[in-house]
């Protein structure tokens, strides 16, 4: 086993996060967020 460190996840690839193929749309999306209350 490898020694842990703090930053050893940044070595294993991305998988949870969502890819988004309209930009456009998704900024658009995160300008409207960007204005409700935080929760």
């Amino acid at each position: 086993m490898k020694k842990w460190k703090i930053n050893s996840w940044r070595n294993y690839p991305v998988k949870h996060i969502p890819e988004y193929p309209d930009k456009k749309e998704l900024d658009m999306v995160l300008g409207k967020l960007k204005n409700f209350p935080p929760l």
